[in-house]
């Protein structure tokens, strides 16, 4: 019975813990996934005779905003997970 109540005591933490990890791996898989580097903007804005250089600089700033954006998000995701590890390992909790 005791045991159970430990597991249950930090069953919590540790879903939450599985929850932002989840969320840091699904944000970096999406940066990798919509991160393009200049010469595959050069391939996918390149026509047969002309380079499109506005659809060039678009895809490179559309690709520049996700990669910062999902930064953040992966920041703040392991921001949570410190938290939340600190929680558990009680040197987060207020002394009583």
């Amino acid at each position: 019975m005791i045991r159970l109540r430990c597991v249950l005591r930090h069953l919590d933490s540790a879903l939450l813990i599985l929850g932002l990890l989840l969320s840091l791996g699904g944000a970096w898989l999406t940066a990798s996934a919509v991160v393009i580097d200049e010469k595959t903007a050069d391939q996918l804005a390149a026509p047969k005779w002309n380079e499109n250089p506005e659809l060039k600089q678009a895809l490179l700033d559309q690709s520049h905003a996700a990669r910062n954006g999902l930064k953040l998000v992966a920041l703040g995701s392991a921001i949570q997970i410190l938290g939340v590890v600190l929680q558990a390992t009680s040197v987060g909790k207020p002394v009583t």
